[in-house]
């Protein structure tokens, strides 16, 4: 149907296939989801313009309710999406437990290749190989989240130079370069990337060209480059400056790469009540875990950390005493 074409009536439409209002009423809502039809009190319901590019059905379903995605962050909860969590360690998800999540089959494997949050793991090539040998058979879509981009201190180990049909990189400047500017640029597998498009041109949302045109500049620009290094030399300074005090007073965070810390705890309420009291925010570590039962954790960030050696230590004296003295991070 060509655009703005008018659609009949649900109750229409249902009397002539023979079936319930309410399954032509569903297929308008799946329709409207996907920008593809728009109803309005004069019009009626109308074709917004079908998409012409191709859908895959694993990509198609992804986010639909009771879908399976195979994933090592806490996200898609709130559009019905299926997780199965991948469990990770220094050198990013365990392939024992890709391995399993494989089994059930899911549309896509998302994991975060470097400066993983909150625990800030980066996966190493050998890692990567690994990962990649037990996706080979599979026909996963694989979604690698670069949520720091440019501020990382690891290389970036990509699986796309072994699957570039069905890899996709979501790369975020907005730490990197500025929270306003609210972008992130997705490449990758043609298919997947001309779907994005697609859903974007005919949905609600979009992206300021201005703002484009402003990161565009800035990734060319020598001063902009220059100040995005130094940010990335001074945020690792100061993370690792806290790893440091944190695990003298025996609390060991792990990672190595990231703008925060997974400080362990012995109990997440009475140390976040703690921390408040002395006037320190954290965030509850339980809002990134899918398994409630892990050991409990805060989020610290770390990027405005003081570079004051003193308020730096006395800092930490007071989350270690809210961590609890000689607690280690899991991985």
């Amino acid at each position: 149907m060509t655009a703005q074409a008018r659609l009949p009536t649900v109750r229409g439409l249902a009397r002539e296939l023979g079936v319930s209002s309410g399954t032509v009423a569903e297929a308008w809502s799946e329709l409207r989801r996907h920008g593809m039809i728009k109803t309005d009190r004069r019009r009626g319901t109308v074709v917004l313009g079908p998409p012409d590019a191709p859908r895959p059905i694993r990509y198609e379903r992804l986010g639909h309710w009771g879908d399976r995605l195979a994933v090592d962050l806490d996200i898609l909860e709130t559009i019905g999406v299926q997780i199965i969590p991948v469990a990770c360690d220094e050198e990013g998800p365990l392939p024992d437990a890709l391995a399993k999540a494989l089994k059930a089959r899911p549309v896509a494997f998302v994991y975060q290749p470097r400066g993983q949050s909150p625990c800030g793991h980066a996966v190493t090539p050998e890692r990567s190989a690994e990962l990649a040998g037990l996706l080979e058979p599979a026909a996963t879509l694989i979604v690698e989240d670069d949520g720091i981009g440019e501020l990382s201190v690891s290389p970036m180990v990509s699986m796309g130079t072994r699957f570039p049909d069905r890899t996709v990189l979501v790369r975020s400047y907005s730490k990197s370069h500025g929270p306003d500017l609210r972008i992130a640029v997705i490449g990758g597998a043609a298919d997947a990337v001309e779907r994005v498009r697609v859903l974007r041109s005919f949905g609600t949302g979009w992206t300021s060209r201005i703002l484009q045109d402003a990161l565009a500049h800035l990734l060319e620009d020598a001063g902009a480059q220059a100040c995005v290094a130094r940010a990335r030399e001074v945020y690792a300074r100061r993370r690792a400056r806290m790893a440091a005090e944190l695990a003298a007073r025996g609390v060991r965070t792990g990672g190595r790469d990231g703008l925060v810390l997974w400080v362990p705890v012995r109990d997440e309420p009475a140390a976040l009540v703690t921390l408040a009291a002395h006037g320190i925010s954290v965030a509850p570590g339980s809002r990134y875990v899918i398994d409630q039962s892990a050991r409990p954790h805060l989020r610290l960030a770390t990027a405005r950390l003081t570079d004051d050696p003193a308020e730096l230590a006395e800092l930490a004296d007071v989350i270690a005493l809210a961590a609890g003295r000689g607690v280690s991070a899991a991985t």
